[in-house]
C-alpha cells in the first residue's frame, strides 16, 4: 500500500511565515499569545486536517469540532498581534503626558493622518469647515518625512479625506464627548478591523479557506500595523468586502449603497468602481441587465452627492485644493513623491529635481491606466465572478500606483488583499463545483 505524504493546509503554511514576522514587531511578553496558540494550532492541524472537506458537514463532529478550535486558537493570535497593540497605543496615548509644546511622545504611534481626523472633527462640532481651517499650532506640525526636508508638514494647510469619514467618525466622536476619555481615531479603524475579521469566514465555503482568509488578511502586516496607528484603509477594505458580500446574496440596492459609501470615504474606492459595476452587470438578470446597472450606479451616484455635495458647496475652491490639487502636486507646498513609484527613479535620476517639485504623473497615470483598465475589465468580462472582480480591481490600483506621487506600504498591502481575496473567492468556488461534479 502507498502511503501518502502528510500535506500542510495553505493556513498554516502562512502562519508559519507570519507569526516569527509579528513576533519581531511585539515585545517577548506579548509574543506568547501568538507562540503558545501557534503550538496548538499545529497539533490540531496533525491530529485532523480539514483540506479534504470543499464544506464544512452539516452534522457537528470531529471535523466542526476541530475547525472551531483551529477557529478559536487563530481568534487568539489575532487579538496578540493586532487587537491588543490597538489598544494598547489607545491607552499609552491616554496616559503619556503632554508638554508645554504640546507635544506627546505617544504622537510616534499614532497616524497624521489619524490625528487630522480627530482635529478635523472638532472643527465640524464647533460648525467649522475642515477643507477651510488651518491645522498650523496643533500636534500636526510634529508629523514630517524621513528624508525630506521641508520647512513645515503641507498637511497643516490641506485636509485630503473625503466627507465620508465625518459620516462614519462624527457619532462615534460626540459618544466620547460624553465620557471623560479623550477620542481617539484608531477606535474606527479598530471597529472595522473585528468587524471584517468576523465577516471573512462567511466569504467562502471551505473550512481551510476560511482559515485561510483569516490567516492573510487579519495578520498581514501591511494591513495590521496601519490599523495598530490609525490608519484608513481597512474601513474602504470593510466597504468593499460588505457590498461584495450583498452582492453575493442579490441584495443589490445594498450593495450599490454600500460600495457608494465607500466612495465617499477615499479616493482609492473609485478605482475599483468599473470592476464593480461590471461585477453588478454581470450577476443582475439578462433581460434587464442594463436598465438595473443604470439603476444602481444612479443609487452610487447620489449617495455620493448626498455625502460630498454640501462640503464641496460650502466651500468648492478649498474642497478641490484639499482632496485634488494637494494630493496630485500642484500646491504651492506639495505632498511629497514617496514610496514604491516611478517617481523615486525620476528623482533620482535627476528628471524630477526634489520631491516636492510639481510632475504630470496624470499623464503616465493614463498612458498606463487606460489599456491596463480596458485589459483588466475584458479578462473580467470573460471570467466573471467577484473573486476575478477583486483581482483585477486590485491589480489595476496597483498598476496606476507605480505610476502615481505616492504609492506606500499601507498602499501596497490594501492591493495585496485585494488580490489575495479574489483568489481564495476563486479557488473555493471552482473546489465547490469540483466537488459537485464528482459527488
Amino acid at each position: 500500500m502507498i502511503k501518502h505524504s502528510f500535506i500542510v493546509s495553505p493556513d498554516l503554511l502562512l502562519l508559519l511565515g507570519l507569526i516569527p514576522t509579528h513576533m519581531q514587531l511585539q515585545s517577548e511578553t506579548a509574543s506568547f499569545l501568538l507562540v503558545l496558540p501557534f503550538f496548538f494550532y499545529i497539533v490540531l492541524e496533525l491530529g485532523h486536517s480539514l483540506i479534504p472537506y470543499a464544506a464544512l458537514p452539516e452534522n457537528f463532529g470531529r471535523t466542526r469540532l476541530f475547525f472551531l478550535l483551529r477557529l478559536f486558537l487563530l481568534l487568539i493570535i489575532i487579538a496578540g498581534a493586532t487587537i491588543l497593540p490597538s489598544l494598547t497605543n489607545i491607552y499609552t496615548r491616554l496616559v503619556t503626558p503632554v508638554d508645554a509644546t504640546g507635544y506627546s511622545s505617544a504622537y510616534a504611534n499614532v497616524h497624521d493622518g489619524a490625528v487630522q481626523m480627530e482635529l478635523a472633527l472638532a472643527f465640524l462640532n464647533d460648525g467649522k469647515n475642515p477643507y477651510v481651517e488651518s491645522y498650523q499650532d496643533t500636534p500636526l506640525e510634529y508629523y514630517g518625512f524621513t528624508g525630506i526636508d521641508l520647512p513645515i508638514n503641507p498637511a497643516v494647510n490641506h485636509f485630503v479625506y473625503l466627507p465620508g469619514f465625518f459620516v462614519l467618525s462624527f457619532p462615534i466622536y460626540k459618544m466620547f464627548s460624553f465620557t471623560s476619555f479623550a477620542y481617539d481615531q484608531r477606535w474606527v479603524c479598530l471597529l472595522a478591523y473585528i468587524i471584517l475579521i468576523l465577516l471573512l469566514p462567511s466569504l467562502v465555503n471551505s473550512p481551510v479557506y476560511k482559515l485561510t482568509l483569516l490567516v492573510a488578511v487579519g495578520l498581514n502586516p501591511l494591513l495590521t500595523w496601519p490599523v495598530s496607528i490609525g490608519m484608513n484603509d481597512i474601513i474602504i477594505l470593510l466597504a468593499i468586502v460588505l457590498a461584495l458580500v450583498f452582492s453575493s446574496y442579490r441584495q443589490f440596492v445594498l450593495a450599490a449603497i454600500i460600495f457608494g459609501f465607500a466612495c465617499t470615504l477615499k479616493q482609492s474606492a473609485w478605482f475599483v468602481a468599473p470592476f464593480f459595476v461590471l461585477s453588478l452587470y454581470q450577476l443582475l438578470p439578462t433581460e434587464t441587465r442594463i436598465r438595473q446597472t443604470i439603476k444602481y450606479c444612479g443609487i452610487i451616484a447620489l449617495l455620493m452627492i448626498v455625502i460630498i455635495g454640501p462640503f464641496a458647496l460650502w466651500d468648492f475652491s478649498s474642497f478641490i485644493t484639499d482632496v485634488w490639487l494637494y494630493p496630485s502636486g500642484s500646491v504651492a507646498v506639495n505632498y511629497p513623491i514617496r514610496g514604491y513609484t516611478i517617481g523615486n527613479l525620476l528623482v533620482g535620476s535627476g528628471i524630477i529635481e526634489s520631491s516636492l517639485d510639481t510632475f504630470p504623473f496624470w499623464i503616465l497615470q493614463l498612458v498606463v491606466g487606460l489599456p491596463l483598465l480596458w485589459l483588466l475589465l475584458r479578462q473580467q468580462w470573460k471570467h466573471d465572478g467577484l473573486g476575478t472582480m477583486l483581482i483585477c480591481a486590485g491589480v489595476f490600483i496597483f498598476g496606476v500606483g507605480v505610476v502615481s506621487r505616492f504609492f506606500q506600504d499601507n498602499y501596497v498591502g490594501f492591493v495585496a488583499v485585494l488580490i489575495l481575496l479574489g483568489a481564495l473567492l476563486n479557488a473555493d468556488a471552482e473546489r465547490l463545483l469540483i466537488n459537485k461534479e464528482s459527488g
